[in-house]
């Protein structure tokens, strides 16, 4: 293959992955500000690998995003180490889970009444991870971060269900409203249990440090005052009393 055909397909491969790059970010544009008209317009079919791509490029920002909340101090408290390994995880985790909350997704959708198969389900799913870096950077709000990203989730399935599933508005509000509002009871005490938790082994910690210092006080006391009688020993042998 010839120099010019060389650089003609390297070319036309940037050309594509230039498309690939804009195509994504309308999509994610798209869902954040206008997911009524995205889902309307969306493929029922097309296969796994776009939506699936899209998933994961979503999970490396959503990951991106965790680390330097992380790096600042506020992911909860997360080492270094694990907020940059969460650009790596989080892709990974929203990659293989997508396929199961699309299929808990599509069993709720069809006891709902929708005639779209799994594959749409999943599309449903994949593109509607676009939310998942903003909802990283919500979830540092202790507790209201939880809210707003289940009721963002829930705007979002809600859409989804009318646009795509042909589902009414009002069963799709009360069936994804009921499950947003147990996630958030579990959620919300969960994360209630893990401060409480963490503030129980904080004082732990200092009741620890504490004990062990004044035990490495009442050491240095002794020491001393081993020292001091020794000394005083000393000093009573070089001078013997009087009429000795």
């Amino acid at each position: 293959m010839s120099e010019e055909s060389n650089n003609t397909v390297d070319a036309g491969t940037g050309d594509r992955a230039e498309v690939a790059a804009a195509s994504m970010a309308q999509t994610f544009l798209a869902v954040m500000f206008q997911p009524a008209g995205f889902f309307a317009a969306m493929s029922r079919r097309g296969g796994y690998v776009q939506p699936l791509l899209f998933m994961v490029v979503m999970g490396v920002a959503a990951g991106v995003v965790r680390a330097v909340l992380g790096l600042v101090g506020l992911a909860g408290g997360v080492s270094t180490a694990m907020s940059l390994a969460a650009i790596v995880i989080t892709p990974i985790l929203i990659a293989v889970f997508g396929f199961v909350v699309a299929a808990v997704l599509f069993v709720i959708w069809k006891i709902m009444g929708s005639e779209q198969d799994f594959e749409t389900a999943y599309r449903c799913t994949a593109y509607g991870s676009a939310i998942s870096p903003v909802t990283q950077v919500l979830a540092a709000i202790p507790y209201v971060g939880l809210i707003l990203n289940l009721a963002w989730w829930t705007l979002i399935l809600v859409v989804a269900s009318v646009q795509v599933h042909r589902i009414g508005r009002t069963n799709a509000v009360v069936v994804f409203g009921i499950i947003a509002v147990i996630f958030a009871v579990i959620g919300v005490g969960s994360e209630l249990a893990a401060r409480r938790m963490a503030g129980a082994l904080d004082q732990a910690q200092h009741k620890f440090d504490y004990d062990q210092g004044n035990r490495q006080d009442a050491g240095k006391a002794m020491q001393q005052l081993g020292t001091m009688l020794q000394n005083m020993g000393k000093a009573a042998q070089q001078h013997p009393q009087s009429g000795q």
